[in-house]
């Protein structure tokens, strides 16, 4: 029994060393770089995995990957059709070991149509001229989008990372949120924008920006931050708490049912209300109580 006892301590000992010794192979900057086979073309791009996935547009399909070598065989890259799937093996032994800049994988394409998020992994996207673009995110990993040129762009986002984009310049643009994901984008130039909100996330523009039209439905809690914004004919809907800040140049159409407010900048010609509630729809500078 006496045996017994002291060969679980020293076999407890041992597992400890041996763990805090994969802990710092995992962790050390002797990190491996190689290529990545491509076996044929893909513009559609689904993370899996918790790491980083760098994409840029190139002239041609090109995968590198930087990990530490006792990762190599943990990281699965497989296509299947026009789909890349950056995926992690089933044997998950060494995962609570590693965090995102762990395993980076930067991956060049001439053109890219979907991007999909489905874990905690980041995605980093460089400045791209596309035809259309949808991404969809239901994990709890981050994106980072340069400067964008695009015919088309769908986002939508159900769980909880968030999106910060440099500037947008598209003929049409949705953003849908479901869950508690931000939204920050710094300028955006639109025809036709499309905002669908039902979680507590916020969506934000920071500078100066331009739609033809908008039409924005809030369900939820969340704001929208977007006074730079200037539309010339906007439809708000509201049905929660959420507030707006829009700057509308003709024409606004707004339904507030519930406590949200919206504040409006500029001069619009047309104005159009119908208010249920204790939410207010006013001129920015009004005063709250006028």
């Amino acid at each position: 029994m006496c045996i017994h006892r002291l060969f679980k301590e020293w076999y407890m000992k041992w597992l400890v060393l041996l763990v805090l010794a994969v802990a710092s192979s995992v962790f050390a900057d002797d990190r491996i770089i190689y290529a990545a086979d491509v076996s044929g073309e893909f513009d559609h791009i689904v993370l899996q995995a918790p790491i980083t996935v760098e994409v840029q547009q190139g002239e041609d399909y090109k995968i590198w990957v930087k990990t530490p070598p006792l990762l190599r065989d943990n990281l699965v890259l497989r296509q299947k059709g026009k789909r890349l799937y950056v995926g992690w093996k089933a044997d998950e032994r060494w995962l609570n070991m590693v965090d995102r800049d762990s395993v980076k994988v930067k991956i060049e394409l001439p053109s890219i149509s979907v991007l999909e998020a489905q874990g905690s992994g980041n995605l980093y996207v460089g400045d791209m001229t596309l035809n259309n673009l949808t991404y969809n995110n239901s994990g709890s990993g981050d994106a980072y989008i340069g400067n964008l040129v695009a015919e088309k762009i769908s986002v939508a986002l159900q769980g909880s990372g968030d999106l910060e984009v440099i500037s947008l310049a598209v003929s049409r643009i949705a953003l849908a949120s479901m869950g508690s994901s931000d939204i920050s984008i710094g300028r955006l130039d639109t025809q036709d924008l499309n905002i669908n909100s039902a979680g507590n996330g916020d969506i934000t523009i920071v500078d100066q920006s331009s739609a033809d039209s908008a039409d924005i439905s809030l369900l939820g809690n969340g704001d929208v931050e977007a006074m730079p914004l200037h539309v010339v004919s906007a439809n708000i809907s509201l049905l929660g708490s959420s507030d707006i800040e829009i700057t509308v140049n003709e024409r606004l159409n707004a339904s507030v049912m519930g406590s949200g407010d919206i504040v409006y900048g500029g001069s619009p010609a047309s104005v159009d209300l119908n208010q249920f509630g204790s939410g207010d729809v006013r001129a920015a500078g009004e005063d709250n109580d006028s």
